[in-house]
């Protein structure tokens, strides 16, 4: 059996179609991100590898993030080889997370290991759903969203929810950069406050993708981390963001037991398996 030949380069608007061609062979709620950033064409830096002229994989990278895709894992493999081989020229030394479906992100490490970066975290992550609220709640447990004077405790909250996304502290190291989002995103309605008698005791932030309401952030601390305050509190939010969407998503570290305790008796449910590595 003949070997197939990867070709892989920088792409720009002039694949578009074929990104999409691509990206419309991913499962359900897979390379939803991809999809959303090539709605309206290619900007940034995206990297494609081909295969008789057929794009076969692709990667979206800005300054700390790659999010890849593809339907083959061989195709990602090759991806990986030439990003690897191109750094060894420039020497890139940022750090950078990668993000994908758990089987595309470990074969583009395969593919990049040649080079002298270091896995720093190795995620895996499950893709969860809520359609609907499952179990019941008291009064002891309400929610909100976040305004303006709400902006210190939301950083702080946030800022430790970041540290194991990032692998820093941006309440040290970036705490104008961190406060700057933390503004923005209160602005914009993306964030969500939970009570427990009154008391603070959850940030959540999320963002509208294709009519689904997307946690992306999510943080209660260690003293409420209680199996009844974190169900109670999650179903609350949750109800309100079912008002404004069919269905709520969430990626899981599947290493959080006490958040996977709590949301699968909210009612979540997992559709599919990403992974997260963060590259130094």
């Amino acid at each position: 059996m003949e070997e197939k030949k990867y070709v892989s380069c920088d792409i720009n608007s002039k694949s578009l179609d074929k990104v999409k061609a691509l990206l419309a062979k991913a499962g359900p709620y897979e390379a939803d991100e991809l999809k959303a950033a090539s709605a309206n064409g290619i900007t940034g830096w995206w990297y494609g590898t081909f295969c008789d002229e057929q794009l076969v994989a692709v990667a979206r990278i800005d300054e700390h993030l790659v999010q890849l895709y593809a339907h083959e894992a061989d195709a990602m493999v090759a991806l990986g080889r030439s990003l690897a081989h191109g750094q060894a020229k420039t020497g890139n030394s940022k750090q950078h997370q990668i993000f994908g479906p758990d089987d595309i992100v470990l074969a583009f490490w395969q593919g990049f290991k040649s080079t002298n970066k270091e896995v720093v975290a190795d995620v895996k992550l499950n893709l969860c759903r809520l359609s609907a609220v499952q179990c019941k709640q008291n009064d002891a447990y309400t929610e909100r969203q976040a305004i303006k004077k709400d902006l210190p405790l939301v950083i702080e909250f946030l800022g430790e929810a970041l540290i194991d996304e990032l692998g820093m502290d941006l309440r040290r190291v970036g705490r104008e950069s961190l406060e700057k989002m933390c503004t923005s995103w209160i602005s914009e309605g993306m964030i969500r406050i939970g009570s427990h008698r009154g008391k603070p005791a959850f940030v959540l932030k999320y963002s509208e993708q294709d009519g689904v309401a997307m946690i992306e952030q999510a943080f209660f601390p260690v003293a409420m981390r209680r199996p009844k305050v974190m169900r109670g509190i999650l179903a609350r939010v949750c109800e309100t963001l079912l008002n404004e969407s069919p269905s709520v998503m969430y990626y899981l570290d599947t290493t959080k037991e006490d958040m996977a305790a709590a949301i699968a008796e909210v009612g979540f449910e997992k559709i599919g398996a990403a992974r997260m590595m963060r590259l130094r």
